[in-house]
């Protein structure tokens, strides 16, 4: 038996009283003398001592009265482990989301997540269930349930702790919403799967700096279940200061404007930064070497308030160096503190052209090809004539052949030689009747060609944006063609095309743009022409970044390098049009070489910043990657923002509130079992019979003592 308020039981101590009371010795307090008696001789006083108790059973009844009475107070109830809440039989479902992002890195960022997650486990009961789960830009679930399942008690936490040994914070990005979507779906699917689902307590905790550059837009599309609760377990760096680098890509505009060596950087102090004034300048990135610093007076001073950022033009960049980095000091963290930097190099590229125009004629196809490959600080782009024959001997100085009429025999063999050597040509069919030169380019069957039947227009479709002439067209606004309109078109027979990759179609079906292998080198027959007569693609936005990508893919080089974060899928253009041979071989900063899959051009192993390169035959492609912008965003974030988005946040107590909120629990159980069984009605009951026979006991016993008159 259990009382629900115990003090109360102390009453029965009162039964005790009256008995004291009654056993006690009694002396006179007082003398008096008579005076009658002063010629006597005074005999010892006799101290009484009422030690016989007299009418036990009237005193049992009413110490049984008050006895009863207490009880009834102290609200006694009977355990029963048959009215134990559900949860604790069945124990809580817990997901417990460790935060591996770059910001992590932090110093004792990371040594405090492994602490508080072994924390966390140690307060599982033995009939909780357990998943650990790493979260960056990627899910890694690094334990399941039934690999917690299946671990004894005793081992659960040693199982815990090698893998935490094992994981270290990554470089990538914070995609904080997609982590929560995924152990929420990971509580529901296994909820779903059990007979009852709302059988155990599910709960999400969440391990992490929680810092405001974390993402949380996925959050506002998903409905959150009411009956998974999130706790947030966070946590900051001694010394807060924080400074951000990054290195701004280069716009549109920039690139026939800005100087080569010109970079501009955005520093990010952090909200919670207790300085404001930095410092950045260039170290060298060698391959076979740790950074080294370039002059120091390649430094300048920057002053960023805290919680805010700043555009600035950085030092002159080291013109000797093709790798450089740029480093930032005067704060406290490190990991944010370097952006990577590879200067693009002034390419020589030869076009030959082989048209029947100068280029001085706006109708014509050579007139909008010279403006739409104009010069960049990063290439040098030169037009070759027909009769320019001196570059005809060395095929591996052009970069890109573009055929617009129908070529002589002559030059159909320099082309054919210059496909072998793995140059690329661009063959815009100008007529039905220039089919017959194609059919000797490639060396097959007979290609026959004939003139569309378009009484209107005709608009292109099945584009394909995966391939590396359209990806910059990916993007929903800018993948919208169907505003260029083609009034000329000639039909091929696509089966005449041995080994071909079709690119594009026009709205007939017909073959727009296709990819034909010739030796080591492609064709890129287009079926139709830029130039007014024929379309209006040269009048088009889509023109000039077609015809770009054609000129840097078929050359190996991108005339503008692209900005890449750590987890970025980077494509390769080292393609055998250039002169490579062999698979692609990517080398990472720290000299790990990855072969790409047959075939392959793209890559998502970049995984620290840093300078990668492509390797193919004898030519190479450097790229830099960098930390993830959003990691600068060290303060921390609000979790009132997450309570916006829907979550069902629950406090992650200490150990001591633990036990409060144990003891609790315990306390409202104990309520709930002694409202259901009312001891105390029956015992106040028993007092009320016991109290009534007391009455009759003692009337009885009185008349008894009475004297007879």
């Amino acid at each position: 038996m259990s009382f629900l308020a115990p003090l109360y039981a102390a009453g029965i101590l009162a039964v005790s009283l009256p008995i004291l009371f009654h056993l006690v010795r009694r002396t006179p307090r007082e003398r008096v003398v008579f005076s009658s008696l002063m010629f006597l001789s005074p005999s010892p006083l006799r101290v009484t001592r009422r030690s016989r108790l007299e009418n036990l059973w009237l005193l049992f009844l009413r110490g049984l009265a008050i006895c009863l009475l207490a009880l009834a107070f102290a609200r006694p109830f009977f355990r029963n482990t048959s009215h134990a809440p559900v949860a604790q039989q069945t124990g809580q479902r817990v997901v417990l989301l460790v935060d591996s992002s770059a910001s992590m890195r932090r110093d004792g960022l990371w040594d405090q997540a492994v602490q508080r997650v072994l924390t966390e486990v140690d307060q599982c009961a033995a009939n909780d269930q357990v998943a650990l789960v790493a979260f960056d830009s990627h899910i890694r679930p690094l334990i399941t349930f039934s690999e917690w399942d299946n671990t004894s008690n005793g081992s659960r936490r040693q199982m815990i702790r090698s893998t935490l040994d094992d994981l270290k914070p990554s470089w990538r990005a914070t995609h904080l919403d997609a982590a929560l979507t995924a152990a929420s779906d990971l509580l529901s699917r296994d909820a779903a799967a059990e007979s009852d689902p709302t059988a155990a307590t599910k709960r999400i905790i969440v391990i992490s700096d929680l810092q405001q550059g974390s993402r949380l837009t996925g959050l506002r599309a998903h409905r959150w279940p009411v009956e998974i609760q999130v706790s947030i377990a966070s946590f900051t760096p001694a010394a807060t200061t924080n400074a951000g680098l990054q290195i701004v890509a280069p716009g549109p505009e920039d690139r026939h404007t800005r100087d080569a060596g010109t970079v501009r950087v955005r520093i990010d102090n952090a909200a919670d930064s207790q300085r404001d004034r930095f410092q950045i300048g260039w170290v060298e990135t060698a391959a076979e070497s740790d950074e080294k610093p370039t002059s120091d007076n390649a430094r300048i001073d920057v002053y960023v308030p805290a919680g805010q950022s700043r555009i600035v033009q950085a030092p002159p960049r080291p013109a000797e160096v093709e790798a450089a980095s740029l480093k930032l000091t005067g704060d406290d963290q490190e990991f944010d503190n370097v952006a990577y930097h590879v200067a693009a190099k002034l390419a020589e590229m030869k076009i030959w052209y082989l048209g029947d125009d100068t280029g001085e004629d706006p109708q014509k196809p050579r007139y909008f090809l010279e403006r739409a490959l104009a010069e960049t600080p990063a290439r040098h782009v030169e037009i070759i004539a027909p009769d320019e024959t001196e570059f005809v001997a060395a095929p591996g100085d052009i970069a890109l052949a573009v055929v617009t009429a129908q070529p002589t025999a002559e030059q159909i063999a320099t082309l054919q030689h210059l496909l072998s050597n793995g140059g690329t040509v661009l063959y815009s069919l100008p007529s039905a009747a220039a089919a017959e030169a194609l059919s000797q380019l490639i060396g097959g069957q007979t290609i026959a060609a004939t003139e569309a039947d378009t009484s209107t227009y005709a608009m292109l479709e099945d584009i394909q944006f995966d391939h590396s002439l359209f990806a910059s067209f990916s993007e929903s606004r800018f993948s919208d063609f169907t505003k260029i309109r083609f009034w000329k078109h000639r039909r091929i027979d696509e089966a005449a095309l041995p080994g071909a990759e079709i690119l594009a179609r026009f709205d007939d079906g017909a073959v727009a743009l296709v990819e034909v292998p010739v030796g080591k080198g492609r064709l890129l027959l287009f079926t139709s022409g830029w130039h007014p007569e024929d379309s209006q693609l040269a009048l088009s936005s889509k023109f000039a970044p077609l015809l770009n990508a054609i000129l840097e893919r078929s050359a190996g080089i991108s005339a503008e390098l692209p900005s890449y974060y750590v987890g970025d899928a980077v494509v390769c253009t080292l393609d055998e049009g250039g002169g490579g041979e062999g698979e692609i071989v990517l080398t990472a900063p720290d000299a790990v070489q990855t072969q790409l899959a047959f075939n392959g051009r793209s890559t998502d192993a970049t995984d620290t910043p840093g300078i990668y390169r492509f390797q193919r035959g004898d030519r190479s492609q450097a790229f830099a990657v960098n930390l993830p912008p959003q990691e600068s965003k060290t303060a921390a974030l609000p979790v009132e923002q997450l309570e916006q988005l829907g979550l069902v946040l629950q406090s992650t107590p200490t150990a001591a509130e633990l036990a409060q909120q144990e003891q609790q629990q315990r306390q409202l159980k104990n309520r709930e079992l002694e409202s259901r069984q009312k001891l105390w009605h029956w015992l106040v009951l028993a007092a009320l019979v016991v109290l009534i026979l007391e009455t009759w006991w003692a009337g009885r016993t009185a008349r008894a003592a009475a004297p007879v008159a």
